[in-house]
C-alpha cells in the first residue's frame, strides 16, 4: 500500500486530467565547458547560435527518443534517481550545479563556490536568468526551493541528500551561504539535486500546479504530456546558455523493447534506450543507426527489506539473508542475460569510485551454503518471500528477476513475483517498510561515493535498513576533510554491508543505446541522464 499521500496525489491528479496541457518550461544541464574542472568552476557554457532563416524553412530538429518506462507526474517531486522522471525533470529544471558525463560537477545556475568556514559554503548565483513565465531568478527563489525540499512534514526522497545543511542565507541578490550541521566538503555536489522554482509564481498558483505547468530555467520548455504516452518540449530562445541546436524534444513511451528497436530502424525515433542483448547486433549491423553505451557505475542489486516495523522475516535475520545471496548465480545473470556486458559486483561502489574497497569480494554462488544457513535461520523447509521487478529501467531487469526466482526456489526460497510498470516500482521504492521482501533496484555512483552509499543510512528516507555504526561511519566519509579518513570509513561502511547484507549485490549494468547517425553530440551517461544541450539533428 503506498504511503507516501502526496505520491498520491500526484498520481490520481494526473489520472484524472490526463496532463494535456500547454505551458512552459525545462532546464537541461548547460552543454560541458573545454576549460579544466577548476577553470570550469567559474565559466559559464559557449553560447550556441540558431540557425540563421533561409528563404525556404526548414524541418524543425525535433529529437525523438523512445523510453521504456513513463514518468508519473511532471513533479519535482518524484526526481531525484527515479528513472524516467529524473531524466525527464532535468529538462524542466536546473539546480546550482550538474554532472558531467566525466564525473566533474560543473557550473549551472550557479557560477563559482567556495568553503568560508568548515560549516559555510558561499555560491554565486548567475545573472540575468529568467524563468520560462518570465520571472528574474534571484537568491530568493533559491532559498524558496531548498526550503521547500529540506521541509520534515513534505519529507521528499530528496531530503536525505541535503540533510546536512542547517540553513539557507540569502548575502545579497546573487549570493547565498550553505550553513552545515557539520563540514561537507561533497556539498557543491548535491546541490544539484535541488531544483530552483519561481517564488512567486508557486506561491501564487500553488507547488500542486507546477505538476501540470512545470516552470524552470533551461533550455527546453514545456509543451505537453500525456501519461503513458509522451512529453513533448521546444527549445527555449532565451535561455542564458544560448539557444540549444534542437527546436525540440519529443519522448515517447514504448515499452516493448522490440518495438523500440523497429522504431529505431524505421527512423520513426533518433534515440532507442534499453536496447536489449539480442538486438544490439541487430543495431549493429543496421545501416543509418549504431548502438553506444554509458559508462558501467550502476550497481544491480535486491535490496532487502531489514526494518522491523515492516514486518518482513529478513529484518533482525543477517543469516537468512545471507542465504539469499549464495544462492544467486551472479556469474550466469551477468554471461547468460547481460552477455558478458558491464561487470559483476560485489559491493555498492563501482572500482572507478574514490571509497571502492579491493578486498571485498562477490559472495560466490553455492546453493549448498544457502540451504545450511537457511536451515541455521531458521528455516530448513524454504519460505515465501515477496519481490517486486520494474520492467524496462534497467537492462533486462524482467529477465534477471525471473531467473533469480527460479534460483532461490532451487533452494528452497519461493519468491511471489510482482513485475510493475514504473508506477508500481515506485511505489514500492518510497515506503521502506511496505510488505515486500526483495525490491530489484539500481544504485549509481556517479563518480561520488556517498551518492551511492546513503541508500544504507538511516538519514536517507528509503533505506531499508539501519545500522549505527554504518552511519558514525558515513558521517565520517561525508563530513571529514581528511581524504585518508573518508577512505578508510568507505572501507569499513563496505565490510558491514557484507557482514549485514541488507542488499544482495550482483552485477554493474551497461545502458546500451540504440542511435540514428542523424543524431550528433548525444553521449550516454553514467546515471543515465540524457542530456540533450550538445546534441543536434543533422541530414
Amino acid at each position: 500500500m503506498l504511503r507516501n499521500k502526496r505520491w498520491l496525489m500526484i498520481t490520481s491528479l494526473l489520472l484524472v486530467a490526463m496532463l494535456v496541457v500547454t505551458a512552459c518550461g525545462t532546464p537541461a544541464p548547460p552543454p560541458p565547458p573545454e576549460e579544466t574542472p577548476e577553470e570550469a568552476a567559474t565559466a559559464a557554457p559557449a553560447p550556441t547560435t540558431a540557425p540563421e532563416p533561409t528563404e525556404e524553412a526548414a524541418e524543425p530538429k525535433i529529437v525523438r527518443i523512445a523510453t521504456a518506462q513513463a514518468c508519473p507526474a511532471m513533479s519535482v517531486e518524484v526526481s531525484g534517481g527515479m528513472g524516467p522522471c529524473d531524466i525527464q525533470i532535468a529538462q524542466i529544471y536546473e539546480g546550482l550545479t550538474w554532472h558531467h558525463h566525466d564525473g566533474r560537477v560543473l557550473p549551472a545556475l550557479g557560477t563559482e563556490w567556495e568553503m568560508l568556514d568548515d560549516t559555510t559554503w558561499q555560491f554565486k548565483l548567475r545573472e540575468g536568468v529568467k524563468f520560462h513565465n518570465g520571472e528574474d531568478f534571484t537568491a530568493d527563489d533559491l532559498k524558496y526551493s531548498f526550503g521547500i525540499s529540506m521541509d520534515e512534514e513534505r519529507a521528499w526522497p530528496i531530503r536525505g541528500n541535503i540533510v546536512l545543511i542547517d540553513e539557507v542565507e540569502v548575502v545579497d541578490d546573487y549570493t547565498v551561504n550553505f550553513h552545515t550541521s557539520a563540514p561537507w566538503p561533497d556539498l557543491p555536489w548535491f546541490v544539484s539535486d535541488v531544483y530552483a522554482l519561481p517564488k512567486d509564481h508557486t506561491e501564487e498558483v500553488g507547488l500542486e500546479a507546477l505538476i501540470t505547468n512545470p516552470v524552470g530555467t533551461g533550455p527546453f520548455e514545456f509543451v505537453a504530456f500525456v501519461a503513458d504516452d509522451y512529453l513533448e518540449l521546444v527549445a527555449n530562445e532565451d535561455w542564458w546558455g544560448g539557444r540549444v541546436a534542437l527546436d525540440g524534444v519529443m519522448w515517447k513511451v514504448i515499452p516493448e523493447p522490440a518495438t523500440r528497436v523497429a522504431s529505431l530502424q524505421a527512423g520513426e525515433v533518433d534515440i532507442a534506450v534499453q536496447v536489449p542483448l539480442d538486438l544490439i547486433p541487430v543495431v549493429e549491423d543496421e545501416p543509418g543507426i549504431h548502438m553506444d553505451y554509458a559508462a558501467e557505475e550502476l550497481t544491480l542489486q535486491f535490496f532487502l527489506s531489514c526494518r522491523p516495523e515492516g514486518g518482513s522475516v529478513l529484518a533482525d535475520n543477517a543469516t537468512l539473508r545471507k542465504a539469499l545471496d549464495y544462492a544467486i548465480d551472479k556469474d550466469a545473470l551477468w554471461q547468460g542475460l547481460m552477455g558478458g556486458r558491464g561487470a559483476l559486483s560485489g559491493q555498492q561502489l563501482s572500482p572507478t569510485v574514490f571509497g571502492y574497497n579491493p578486498n571485498i569480494e562477490q559472495t560466490p554462488y553455492d546453493p549448498d551454503e544457502a540451504k545450511r544457513l537457511l536451515a541455521e535461520a531458521g528455516y530448513p523447509d524454504g519460505l515465501t518471500l515477496s519481490m517486486v521487478c520494474p520492467v524496462g529501467k534497467y537492462f533486462v531487469d524482467r529477465d534477471v528477476c525471473i531467473a533469480a526466482k527460479d534460483m532461490f526456489a532451487d533452494v528452497g526460497v519461493e519468491i511471489d513475483l510482482t513485475v510493475g510498470e514504473m508506477a508500481i516500482f515506485v511505489e514500492y521504492l518510497v515506503d521502506p517498510v511496505s510488505d515486500v521482501d526483495l525490491l530489484y533496484v539500481g544504485w549509481y555512483s556517479y563518480g561520488n561515493p556517498a551518492q551511492a552509499m546513503q541508500w544504507f543510512s538511516q538519514t536517507q528516507a528509503w533505506s531499508r535498513w539501519g545500522n549505527d555504526e554504518y552511519d558514525e561511519e558515513f558521517l565520517i566519509a561525508k563530513t571529514s576533510m581528511d581524504d585518508d579518513a573518508r577512505e578508510q570509513a568507505y572501507w569499513r561502511m563496505a565490510e558491514i554491508l557484507k557482514e549485514e547484507t541488507p542488499s544482495v549485490f550482483l552485477l554493474q549494468q551497461p545502458a546500451p543505446y540504440g542511435i540514428s547517425d542523424r543524431t550528433e553530440g548525444f553521449v550516454p551517461h553514467p546515471a543515465q541522464q540524457i542530456i540533450l544541450t550538445e546534441t543536434d539533428i543533422v541530414e
